[in-house]
């Protein structure tokens, strides 16, 4: 091979601009490294190689490797991996108090009441044309009555149309017909999952919010452009509007709907305020619905109104004429994160019936997830789709051009945004590792990780997109690294900064969680001074090099503290601690495509220390990507058992800085 060819390999690779020889001689801590870290041949290439290597562990706990770092004396690098794992407890245990605290509770009280006057509707209707729409509402909260463990009241006329929902939900089979509303519906989604099958209540919470978010009530149906309303469920719709429009009642939604919108931003689907504006703009301010529902005019004007007043941003794109299209309600709808709005977009139920989760990033701006898509055709676009390339590209323009406000509208877009500064090379004393190809596939591999986490935390209000188809060595104790990755540390602090004051302004954070996000700003501001120093080539004090040494405890306080406060839990368990959580993003011909989080990985990379070339190790999260069938959505428990016994392969592309084999000693 030439040497043109070979550094036109060199650069199309990224390879690093520090060289290493075979034997590590440029590495000062090499002897007392290896003899800690027993490093194979695989992992020595892939150091020579890039300066750094990923490679799988069996630890549960992401940080408990700084622990042995500083039992073992090696070095401790300190990633990023760490402080997105970090969010993701404060966002996941946050939303967790406040649904077990205030929000199950809240959704009770607002179901008993709305099954009560659903009752009295339908009893004041009972004999009249507006029977049957009013007996769809006592069937509608009856079910959901039955889902958060009420056993209300349920008019006899209803009671055998409750039970077929149920057993519906219970046998979560997929999509089928309903027996309320003429349409089918995906009952494999009430498999509970996520952190809501840590408890029963939340197991309940999570049913009946999911009837709440997925079921559609009001339909105006598109047929090449015309519109045809289904007139029971225009008028089933109207009547639930109305019954909600009781100030203590509405209160009670708005409390459940401004909470959760937070976390996960505003609905895809029309909500019961808008229906009842459309019912007013069309009926008058103070309509006698008993009256002007019978009229089939009005009806038809509800329906066109609807259908110009608000689109989704997600609609299902199932070739199946039983399933609900875009123009509907929805009682607590789920909502439009940005995330799916993506995926429907780059989706085609003959051409791409399934995404791919590197869609998101290339579409929050990584190049590097596009040159990966675009160099594998076959694996990513296998039925060449002409529109898939453009439809990409044009949505990772839309999403460039949003001001710094649409990023920091919710928590949802923030945790985004964080994941967008992750792969922003810093300036200045960059290491060298940081500079390669393979960096960057690690990047994007801990942001897909992270990605996996939200919406695992937010499974229950995101809508899914679907469609068909060495104590020996004479320089030691050694010192630690930060992964000066300034950009994302920043972003991260202003989200944090935004989930704490947007809590207590809502009085849902506790003193003691405040403290918490106290402690994790305080931290967050220490690895901002400390990058921007690394980056500076200004040497750290003895304190910030004992902070990096002893960050096991320091991350285990946050962690553990801030999923104990408020809870119900005494103590947490190992199975609390698992990082292992899995999340199913999309459905196309009765699969589901899962994404998840598994074990801890080891990350050891050469970095400059004080004027020297350094092994370090530190932590990262692992990613992986795969389908099951519908009926089968995984849990956080199944995960966890198929990594024990048979964990699936991680994503081809991760090949460039991952080698499957541990670099750990035996009692490890």
């Amino acid at each position: 091979m030439t040497t043109t060819l070979l550094l036109a390999l060199a650069l199309t690779q990224g390879a690093p601009t520090t060289k290493i020889s075979a034997d590590f001689r440029e590495v000062t801590n090499r002897a007392a490294f290896m003899k800690s870290v027993p490093l194979t041949a695989a992992h020595k290439a892939m150091l020579q190689k890039n300066l750094f290597v990923q490679s799988p562990t069996q630890d549960i706990i992401l940080y408990s490797a700084y622990g042995m770092n500083d039992y073992e004396n090696v070095p401790s690098l300190l990633t990023s991996d760490n402080v997105l794992q970090l969010l993701h407890i404060f966002f996941d245990s946050t939303l967790r108090t406040a649904e077990e605290k205030s929000l199950f509770p809240e959704a009770k009280s607002l179901t008993r009441t709305m099954l009560a006057k659903a009752n009295k509707r339908y009893r004041a209707l009972k004999g009249t044309p507006l029977e049957a729409a009013a007996l769809k509402n006592v069937v509608y909260f009856g079910v959901a009555s039955n889902l958060f463990g009420l056993g209300g009241e349920i008019d006899p006329d209803a009671r055998e149309t409750v039970s077929e929902e149920m057993a519906n939900i219970e046998a979560h089979g997929g999509f089928k017909k309903m027996s309320v509303f003429p349409y089918s519906l995906d009952y494999s989604q009430f498999v509970v999952r996520g952190h809501y099958s840590k408890s029963p209540d939340l197991g309940k919470y999570f049913m009946g919010m999911m009837w709440y978010g997925l079921t559609p009530i009001g339909i105006a149906k598109r047929l090449d452009q015309s519109i045809e309303p289904l007139p029971d469920l225009v008028r089933a719709a109207t009547l639930m509007a109305f019954d909600l429009d009781d100030p203590q009642v509405e209160a009670q939604w708005n409390k459940i709907y401004g909470l959760t919108s937070l976390y996960a931003g505003k609905a895809n689907r029309l909500l019961p305020s808008e229906w009842r504006q459309i019912t007013k703009s069309v009926l008058g301010p103070n309509p006698d619905l008993g009256k002007a529902l019978l009229d089939d005019a009005n009806v038809q004007k509800l329906a066109d109104k609807a259908a110009a007043f608000r689109a989704p941003s997600i609609k299902t794109k199932k070739n199946d004429k039983e399933i609900a299209d875009d123009v509907q309600l929805r009682f607590m709808g789920q909502r439009a994160i940005p995330d799916s709005v993506m995926m429907n977009e780059v989706t085609d139920p003959d051409n791409r019936p399934f995404p791919n989760p590197l869609d998101v990033m290339a579409m929050l701006g990584s190049d590097r997830a596009a040159k990966i898509l675009d160099a594998s055709p076959a694996a990513y676009n296998p039925r060449g789709w002409a529109s898939y390339v453009p439809r990409r590209e044009a949505l990772k323009s839309v999403f460039a051009a949003y001001p710094a406000e649409t990023w920091a509208q919710d928590f949802y877009w923030g945790w985004l945004d964080s994941l967008r500064q992750g792969w922003q090379l810093p300036t200045g004393n960059v290491p060298s590792f940081m500079k390669t190809t393979a960096w960057q596939d690690h990047q994007l591999n801990s942001a897909l990780a992270s990605w996996a986490e939200l919406r695992h935390d937010t499974i229950l209000y995101g809508e899914q997109t679907v469609s068909e188809m060495g104590g020996d060595d004479p320089d030691g104790p050694w010192k630690g690294y930060v992964e000066p990755n300034v950009a994302q540390y920043t972003r991260l602090k202003k989200l944090v900064t935004q989930m704490r004051d947007s809590l207590r302004a809502r009085g849902y954070l506790m003193k003691e969680q405040s403290d918490q996000f106290t402690n994790f700003l305080d931290f967050l501001n220490f690895l901002i001074d400390v990058s921007k120093k690394e980056l500076a080539g200004v040497k750290l004090t003895a304190k910030e090099h004992s902070r990096i040494r002893k960050v096991e405890g320091e991350i285990e306080a946050l962690n553990t503290s801030i999923q104990i406060i408020g809870s119900n839990f005494q103590q947490l368990r190992s199975e609390d601690l698992d990082i292992a959580q899995i999340a199913d993003v999309h459905t196309a011909n009765d699969t589901a495509m899962e994404v998840g989080v598994g074990r801890a990985d080891d990350v050891i990379a050469i970095v400059p220390m004080e004027g020297k070339l350094v092994f370090a190790r530190g932590t990262a999260l692992s990613y992986y990507e795969f389908l099951v069938p519908s009926s089968q959505r995984m849990t956080d428990e199944t995960w966890r058992a198929m990594l024990d016994k048979n964990p699936p392969k991680r994503p081809a592309w991760t090949k460039s800085f991952f080698v499957n084999t541990k670099a750990r000693p035996k009692d490890e």
